[in-house]
């Protein structure tokens, strides 16, 4: 496993990739594709968010590629085991190895979860759990409702078992537990938080704040946003 993991990371030129990528197009994929690293959790660990039903498949694959998007998912994951963790680490003064991931189902219909879709969701799961297995800590899953029972069924199924282990399913009164695990400040308001990050340009899911980025923002071409950090 190890040397299929090094053998990967010479293909795909990992090292190139986490540090010059540059992902021009970082502010159209945000509109189509909501999604954020944002702040810690109770724990110390970057929490990371998705509008999963907000996702525009066909808008999104007209402003990037799935080339890219593999890049991207790439870099994310690195600079989440290099930078991210690190800061958190020492902002806590204690190892952080894992992240809180809080996706947002509201409104998700099976629909979301057939062709590109599911292909989409299961390109950035496999990068996930293939390479870059013990980086979740927890998953929580918003206004879950009785479809997503049949939905999961069909993402179960190329997700490993000891990832799923660490799914947690909350309905529409998702406040309680998803405050156990992070505090309201926190958390955007726009999953009932009482972060707006009304100091960056598209709020929370533009923010990408934390110890790794303490005044926020992201910019295009942010292949050298932490550079010296």
């Amino acid at each position: 496993m190890f040397k299929k993991f090094l053998d990967w990371r010479k293909k795909e030129s990992v090292d190139d990739i986490r540090e010059n990528f540059g992902f021009t197009e970082i502010f159209e994929v945000k509109k189509y594709y909501p999604h954020s690293y944002h702040k810690t959790d109770r724990n110390g660990r970057p929490i990371y968010i998705e509008m999963l039903s907000q996702i525009d498949v066909k808008k999104l694959f007209k402003v990037t590629t799935e080339e890219s998007m593999t890049k991207y998912y790439i870099r994310e994951y690195e600079r989440l085991m290099c930078r991210r963790f690190p800061a958190c680490s020492y902002e806590v003064k204690k190892p952080v190895e894992q992240s809180l991931t809080i996706l947002d189902l509201k409104g998700i219909g099976i629909t979301m979860f057939i062709g590109k879709i599911r292909g989409f969701v299961k390109l950035a799961s496999d990068i996930g759990q293939d390479y870059y297995p013990e980086m979740l800590g927890t998953m929580l899953l918003l206004n879950t409702s009785w479809i997503f029972n049949a939905i999961w069924a069909i993402v179960k199924g190329f997700i490993d078992e000891k990832t799923a282990k660490k799914v947690h399913f909350c309905g529409s009164k998702y406040q309680e537990e998803l405050f156990s695990y992070a505090d309201p400040a926190n958390v955007p308001s726009i999953i009932s938080g009482n972060c707006k990050c009304e100091h960056i340009e598209g709020g929370c899911l533009y923010s990408d704040i934390g110890p790794w980025n303490p005044k926020g923002g992201i910019k295009v071409g942010d292949h050298d946003t932490y550079k010296g950090q």
